[in-house]
């Protein structure tokens, strides 16, 4: 139960990121509930936040993701002091993101919820990143950031820009 907390920013904001996808999914017909996709975006990322701080305070240590046998454990994510700074930095960012393109998105794209719900999923891929110890969860970090960031950046099809 312990190792689950040290994940507990990722969680925030994977469970955040669903609670749009869903919510977007069921208010596809009201659009004037869209403006609660830039407020639920800066409440994950505030309790990521809230979250790394909490895991700064107590203190962190390796979590063993994926271990082959009892003896032979492989450490995958490290929730040391570099790994929260780089964590809440992130979650800090991601504030300001939902904040300052609220303006943005709702002028553009009638598909408002998609873009916050995967700016939350390319910030869990950066703290996964932040934390990363082996080469394979590097790898599969990095893809995973990849790609969010080719649909964000796909995201606005009809513009040539995009």
């Amino acid at each position: 139960m312990n190792d689950i907390l040290l994940l507990l920013p990722e969680i925030v904001l994977l469970i955040f990121a669903f609670v749009i996808f869903i919510l977007d999914l069921l208010w596809k017909k009201q659009p004037e509930k869209a403006g609660m996709f830039p407020v639920l975006a800066l409440l994950g990322s505030l309790g990521a936040f809230a979250a790394t701080i909490y895991l700064w305070v107590s203190g962190g240590v390796h979590l063993d993701i994926i271990a082959t046998d009892y003896s032979n454990k492989i450490p995958m994510l490290a929730v040391d002091q570099f790994a929260l700074f780089f964590k809440a930095y992130v979650a800090l960012t991601l504030a300001f993101v939902s904040v300052i393109a609220s303006d943005y998105v709702r002028a553009r794209t009638p598909f408002k919820g998609e873009f916050y719900a995967m700016t939350l999923m390319a910030g869990l891929a950066l703290m996964l990143v932040a934390s990363s110890v082996n080469l394979v969860m590097i790898f599969l970090a990095f893809e995973f950031l990849s790609i969010t960031s080719y649909l964000l950046t796909g995201y606005l099809r009809d513009d040539e820009l995009s």
